[in-house]
């Protein structure tokens, strides 16, 4: 598997909205995960007052919309993003066109 190469993530909020939900996959159902992508949309709402929407992978997102995918799912494999290889507790960030990710060892 091919790591991604680093991006840079920029988030576009303005007036208090922005183009990025975070996405949690039931695939990666533990607490953890869901804890995560909850903790995420409140810094984001601090530091911005943008709330971002906390979904599911059980569909396609709609068109336009950038995801943050928050733990370890197909999604994220598909670009290239895993655990594998991370200490216990460890995560790994990654970002691409239009996208980020965030996944972790859950243990």
């Amino acid at each position: 598997m091919v790591a991604p190469k680093p991006a840079a993530l920029v988030m576009k909020v303005r007036a208090g909205k922005s183009g990025y939900p975070t996405n949690v996959f039931p695939s990666a159902e533990p607490r953890t995960v869901l804890h995560c992508a909850g903790e995420l949309q409140r810094v984001i709402f601090e530091a911005s007052g943008a709330k971002l929407p906390v979904v599911s992978d059980g569909g396609p997102l709609p068109r336009g919309v950038r995801p943050i995918f928050v733990g370890d799912s197909p999604a994220a494999r598909k670009r290239g993003v895993s655990p594998e290889g991370l200490a216990p507790e460890g995560y790994r960030l990654a970002a691409g066109p239009g996208w980020a990710a965030i996944v972790g060892e859950v243990s």
